[in-house]
């Protein structure tokens, strides 16, 4: 967090791809094969996104 805050660190660079639930398949594709060069690959779940915000 130190070398982030302080901008010594852009943890970008290791967030290289982003799929939501439904591509669950192809996203551990992306992450076991490397496609793309994928070092970090995030899935989401949009839907949980929607109801946590209509939460608040």
């Amino acid at each position: 967090m130190a070398l982030m805050a302080e901008r010594r660190f852009d943890a970008t660079k290791i967030h290289t791809h982003t799929f939501p639930l439904a591509d669950l398949p192809t996203a551990l594709r992306y992450a076991r094969e490397r496609i793309g060069d994928a070092i970090k690959v995030v899935v989401t779940n949009r839907q949980a996104a929607t109801v946590d915000g209509a939460a608040e």
